[in-house]
């Protein structure tokens, strides 16, 4: 198994078959063979969940050993979200 197979199937064990499944757009099934390594999803699969959820893009910033951007990129949804959240009081 290559490391980019294995690191993929890190990230995919780490979270449930139906919440990758609804961020990549795919039915439950097809999420449930990532998370166990029988197959692993496309590249076009995978930066959707990225953009879909924002734990899965920080789960592959660490696993390929960026926790340095992952913190990062943490604290700037953190912001995002804080900022809608105060421009939906406004």
């Amino acid at each position: 198994m290559s490391m980019s197979v294995s690191i993929i199937t890190q990230v995919c064990s780490a979270y449930p078959a139906k919440r990758l499944a609804r961020a990549a757009r795919v039915h439950t099934t097809t999420a449930a063979r990532w998370r166990h390594g029988e197959t692993t999803p496309s590249a076009s699969a995978l930066l959707e969940m990225m953009r879909a959820d924002d734990d899965v893009f920080l789960g592959v910033l660490r696993a390929i050993g960026r926790a340095d951007h992952a913190a990062r990129a943490q604290a700037t949804i953190h912001l995002i979200h804080a900022l809608a959240a105060l421009e939906g009081r406004a």
